[in-house]
C-alpha cells in the first residue's frame, strides 16, 4: 500500500471521494465530499490540513483520513467537534484494519496528536485501533476513552428511566454501568461531578445562571451532564446550572468550553 499526506481536499477530488464514501460501512452524510469541503471552508479557513490518503498497489483509493490542525500539533477530524458519532476514517468496508495499519506505519512518531472525536462506538476505530496502534508504538487510549463516554451517558439515562420500577433489569443495567466505569477509570478516566463546588469556566459548561437558596453565588447548583478528563486533558466539560444573586446578574446565559 502507498500512503500520502495531501494539503487539500481537492487533491483527492470529489469523484474519487464519493466513490470511496459509497463503499464505506458507515456512509455517514458528515463524511461526504460536500459536508467535508463546506465545513473546512466555513470553520477551518486558513488552518493547516493533513489529508491522509491510502492507495493499494494498483493505485486504487482505499482510505482517507481528513484532519485539520485545531491547535499547534493537534489534528482533529474534519466535520465538527459537535457532530455526535458520525465522523471516522473513510475506508472501504472490510479494509479498515489494513488502512489503519498503513496510516500508523507511515505516521511520524511523537510529532503530532490525532484527536479522533465523534467516532461511533461500534467502529473499528474504537474497537481495534488501540491494539493496532500499540503494534506501531502509538498510544490510542484517550481516543478510546472519549469514544466510550456516550455509552456511559446512555447507561445513566437507562438507570434513571428504571429507577421507579427497580427489579432485575435495573440491576443488570447498574452492574453494566459500574463495570464499564470501573474499567475506564482503571485506564485513567476521571469523572468531573462538580455539584456544590465553584463554577470553573475552563472545566464546566454553564447552561444557566439562576437564584438558588443555600448556594453561594458562582457555585454549581446542579450537574446536568457529568464531565470527564484524562490526566491534564479535559475530554468533555460538565454541563451545569450555576447559582447567582436573586436580584443581580452574574455571567452570561451560556459559557461554553470547546
Amino acid at each position: 500500500m502507498k500512503t500520502e499526506v495531501l494539503e487539500s481536499l481537492d487533491a483527492v477530488g470529489p469523484a474519487a471521494w464519493q466513490t470511496l464514501h459509497a463503499a464505506t460501512a458507515l456512509r455517514s452524510p458528515f463524511l461526504t465530499w460536500t459536508w467535508q469541503s463546506e465545513w473546512a471552508q466555513a470553520f477551518a479557513p486558513g488552518d493547516r490540513l493533513e489529508i491522509w490518503r491510502v492507495l493499494d498497489d494498483a493505485g486504487r483509493l482505499l482510505g482517507v483520513l481528513p484532519l485539520y490542525e485545531a491547535t499547534p500539533g493537534v489534528f482533529r477530524l474534519i466535520g465538527g467537534v459537535d457532530v455526535s458519532d458520525y465522523l471516522d476514517l473513510i475506508a472501504e468496508a472490510g479494509r479498515e484494519a489494513e488502512v489503519w495499519a498503513a496510516l500508523l506505519a507511515s505516521r511520524p512518531v511523537a510529532q503530532s496528536v490525532w484527536d479522533l472525536h465523534s467516532v461511533p462506538s461500534a467502529s473499528l476505530t474504537v474497537t481495534h485501533l488501540a491494539a493496532l496502534a500499540a503494534e506501531h508504538g502509538v498510544e490510542a487510549t484517550v481516543a478510546l476513552l472519549k469514544a466510550l463516554i456516550p455509552s456511559l451517558d446512555n447507561l445513566e439515562r437507562a438507570l434513571g428511566a428504571e429507577a421507579a420500577r427497580g427489579g432485575a433489569l435495573r440491576e443488570g443495567v447498574e452492574l453494566t454501568y459500574r463495570d464499564l466505569l470501573a474499567a475506564l477509570q482503571a485506564k485513567g478516566l476521571v469523572v468531573e461531578d462538580p455539584a456544590g463546588h465553584a463554577f470553573d469556566p475552563t472545566r464546566h459548561e454553564a447552561l444557566s445562571h439562576e437564584p438558588a437558596p443555600g448556594f453561594a453565588e458562582g457555585d454549581v447548583v446542579k450537574v446536568l451532564r457529568k464531565g470527564y478528563s484524562f490526566g491534564d486533558r479535559l475530554l468533555r466539560p460538565a454541563l451545569v446550572k450555576v447559582a447567582k444573586e436573586e436580584d443581580g446578574s452574574s455571567g452570561t446565559p451560556r459559557e461554553k468550553v470547546h
